[in-house]
C-alpha cells in the first residue's frame, strides 16, 4: 500500500501546485472598467500610459488591451494613438495567424483543461476585427485622409463578405471550421495590398443572388426572417495533442451532453437578442459606413450595392430603405425600379416627388448608444465538479433614438441599424462548441483526481490503513480546493465597444447650421454648428455612455471638428449657454 499512498501525495502535491499557478495567472487586472467611468464623466485619460505594463508584458490577452487603447483613445480624441494602437493589434493578428490555424475559441492546451479558459491568450474574433478596420477608418477620417478611410473600410468589407461565403457553403462542415475561417483572415494579408488598391473588387454578394435583382430585393423585407437560430452544434471528439487522455471516455461524454444542454437552454433564453442578427460577421453598421464612404469616395456603384446589403441585414431601418432608393434612381437602375416599388411604395413616392436642392448637401449622423453587454459567470454543478460558464443574461429593450434638430425645427429621430449585443452574443454561441469540449475535459480531469481520493479513503477505512484513508481524504479536500479556486469561466470581451448603433440622414441646405442632438429619455442636450457642403456628404459621429455625450465630425475635416465634453443637462443651465463648447485637444 505504501506505492498507492505515495501515488496519492504525489497528487495531492500536483493539486496544490496548480492551484498556485492558478492563483497566479488570475492576479492580472484590467482596469478597463474604470476608463470607462471615466469617460462617461468627462475625464481625461493619459493615453501613453494606458495599459503600458500590461502590453510590454505581452501576456495572454495583449490582443484585449491592444483593442481597448485603441477604443479609448479614438473616443478621447487622440486620432494618432488609436491609429497606432489599431495598426499593432492588426499586427500582431497577422503573426498569429499566419502561424497559427486554430479558430479563435477552438483551440485547447493543458492549461485550459487543467485550470480554466482564462490559461488561452485571447484571441480577436472576426467581428471584432470588423470593427478595428471600421474604427481605423474613423481614425483617417478624423486626420483627413479619405484614401487611408477607403483602404480600411475595403479590408473590412472583403472581411465580412470572404467570412460569411465561408459560412454558407453548401459542403461547409464544421470539423473544418478553424481552417476555413483562419484562411479568411490569410486571404487579406496575403492580398493586402491589392485589396488597398481596390484592384481586387469585393462587391458584397447578397446570398449568393448578386445580379439577380429580384431575388436581392425579396430580402429586403420585414417579412424577411433574418434572425433565424442556427441549429445546435452536434459536438464531437476532437482529438488534441496537448490534452490529457480521460480515463472514462462515457464520462466526458456525459459532462458534454449535459453542458450542451446548459448552453441550448441559455441561448434559447436570449432568442429575442439573437433574432437581430444572422450571424456574429454580418454586421450592417460595417456594410453602410462602407457605403458612406464609398459614395465620398466617387465609387457610387459600390455604394449602391453596400446601401442594399445594409438594407438586407435591417430591413426595418427607413434611412437605408431611402438610401437604397435613392441611389437607384441616381444610377437609374430600371431592372431594380418595380421591385422597390413593391416593397416600399411610400418611401418610392416620397423620393421620387422629392425636389432636392441643387445646393442641398446630405446629412448623416453616427449615433453609438451605450456599452456593449459585459458576459456574466454562471456555476453549473456536474456530480462531484463545479464548472463555471460564461453567458450574457439581460433583458432585451429597444433603444431610445436620439432626436436632431435644427433652428428651423425637427429634422428627425435616428434609427438603429445595428446591435453590438447580439453580435458579441451570436459570436459566444458560434464558438459554444470548443468551450463545452474544454470544459467537459476539465470535468473529467478533475472529477478522476476527486474520485481517487474517494477510493484511497473508502479502501483505507475498510482495511485500517490510516495513512491511506487521511491521504484519500486530503486529496478530496485538495481537489475541492482547487475546484474552486480555478474554476473561473472566460469573461473576456472588447467591454468599449456600444452596446448599438443608429443613423439619421437628411438632406439639408449648403451653409452652417445649428443643429442639436438630445438623446430620448435623457436630459442631455448637446448643440454644434454644423457645416453642409453643396454636393457633398457631411458625416457626423455622436457618441453617448452615461452622462457624456461627445461629438466628432468626421468628415469633412475643419479647425473645429474634433471636440469633446460634457453635454449640458437641460435643466440646469440657460439657454444663452447651451452651445456645447468643449476644447480641441
Amino acid at each position: 500500500m505504501q506505492l498507492d499512498v505515495n501515488a496519492l501525495k504525489f497528487i495531492c502535491a500536483f493539486v496544490f501546485a496548480v492551484t498556485l499557478m492558478a492563483g497566479i495567472t488570475s492576479c492580472s487586472t484590467n482596469n478597463t472598467a474604470d476608463h470607462m467611468s471615466a469617460i462617461e464623466q468627462n475625464q481625461p485619460i493619459d493615453i501613453p500610459s494606458l495599459y503600458k505594463e500590461q502590453l510590454e508584458n505581452k501576456g495572454l490577452d495583449v490582443e484585449l488591451y491592444l483593442l481597448e487603447k485603441g477604443r479609448i483613445a479614438q473616443l478621447q480624441n487622440n486620432f494618432e494613438a488609436s491609429r497606432a494602437s489599431f495598426n499593432e493589434e492588426v499586427e500582431y493578428v497577422k503573426k498569429r495567424e499566419l502561424g497559427d490555424n486554430t479558430l479563435p475559441g477552438a483551440d485547447i492546451n493543458v492549461g485550459s483543461v487543467i485550470v480554466n479558459d482564462n490559461m488561452l491568450a485571447y484571441k480577436a474574433r472576426l467581428f471584432e476585427l470588423e470593427m478595428v478596420y471600421l474604427y481605423q477608418s474613423y481614425n483617417y477620417l478624423a486626420l483627413g485622409d479619405l484614401e487611408g478611410a477607403m483602404v480600411e473600410i475595403r479590408l473590412a468589407e472583403f472581411l465580412l463578405n470572404e467570412a460569411e461565403k465561408a459560412r454558407e457553403r453548401e459542403d461547409f462542415k464544421e470539423e473544418y471550421f478553424r481552417n476555413t475561417e483562419d484562411g479568411v483572415q490569410k486571404k487579406i494579408f496575403d492580398n493586402q495590398q491589392a485589396i488597398q488598391k481596390g484592384a481586387m473588387k469585393n462587391q458584397i454578394e447578397l446570398n449568393g443572388t448578386q445580379g439577380n435583382s429580384d431575388a436581392v430585393l425579396a430580402l429586403m423585407t420585414d417579412k424577411n426572417p433574418m434572425g433565424v437560430s442556427n441549429p445546435p452544434v452536434d459536438v464531437e471528439t476532437v482529438a488534441d495533442s496537448d490534452s490529457t487522455e480521460p480515463q472514462s471516455v462515457s464520462e466526458e461524454e456525459s459532462y458534454r451532453t449535459e453542458l450542451q444542454k446548459i448552453s441550448d437552454e441559455n441561448f434559447a433564453e436570449m432568442s429575442e437578442l439573437l433574432g437581430k442578427t444572422k450571424s456574429s460577421v454580418l454586421n450592417p453598421y460595417v456594410v453602410y459606413v462602407g457605403g458612406v464612404i464609398h459614395e465620398m469616395s466617387g465609387e457610387l456603384e459600390d455604394a449602391y450595392i453596400s446601401y442594399k446589403k445594409s438594407l438586407e441585414l435591417m430591413p426595418s431601418n427607413p434611412y437605408l430603405q431611402r438610401e437604397v432608393i435613392r441611389m437607384a434612381i441616381k444610377l437609374d437602375k430600371t431592372y431594380d425600379f418595380d421591385q422597390l416599388k413593391t416593397t416600399y411604395p411610400e418611401v418610392w413616392k416620397q423620393i421620387e416627388s422629392s425636389s432636392y436642392s441643387e445646393d442641398s448637401g446630405r446629412l448623416i449622423v453616427i449615433y453609438e448608444d451605450g456599452w456593449t453587454p459585459q458576459k456574466q459567470e454562471i456555476f453549473i454543478t456536474l456530480g462531484a465538479v463545479a464548472i463555471a460558464y460564461p453567458v450574457y443574461k439581460f433583458a432585451w429593450t429597444e433603444p431610445q433614438p436620439m432626436l436632431v434638430s435644427a433652428q428651423s425645427g425637427e429634422i428627425g429621430n435616428t434609427a438603429p441599424i445595428c446591435y453590438l449585443g447580439s453580435l458579441a452574443l451570436r459570436a459566444l454561441q458560434e464558438e459554444a462548441k470548443w468551450r463545452i469540449i474544454r470544459q467537459a475535459a476539465r470535468a473529467t480531469a478533475k472529477a478522476s483526481v476527486f474520485a481517487a481520493g474517494t477510493t484511497a479513503a473508502a479502501i483505507g477505512g475498510a482495511t485500517g490503513n490510516n495513512s491511506m484513508q487521511l491521504a484519500g481524504l486530503g486529496v478530496m479536500a485538495a481537489s475541492s480546493i482547487y475546484n474552486n479556486l480555478s474554476e473561473n469561466a472566460d469573461l473576456r470581451c472588447w467591454m468599449t465597444l456600444p452596446e448599438n448603433v443608429q443613423i439619421l440622414v437628411s438632406e439639408l441646405p449648403s451653409g452652417e447650421h445649428k443643429l442639436t442632438f438630445a438623446p430620448q429619455s435623457t436630459q442631455l442636450k448637446l448643440e454644434e454648428i454644423v457645416t453642409i457642403r453643396k454636393g457633398h456628404i457631411t458625416l457626423v459621429w455622436v457618441v453617448h455612455v452615461g452622462e457624456s455625450l461627445d461629438y466628432e465630425c468626421l468628415w469633412p475635416r475643419t479647425l473645429n471638428s474634433g471636440k469633446r465634453g460634457a453635454a449640458i443637462q437641460e435643466n440646469n443651465i440657460s439657454d444663452d449657454v447651451k452651445t456645447h463648447t468643449a476644447d480641441k485637444l
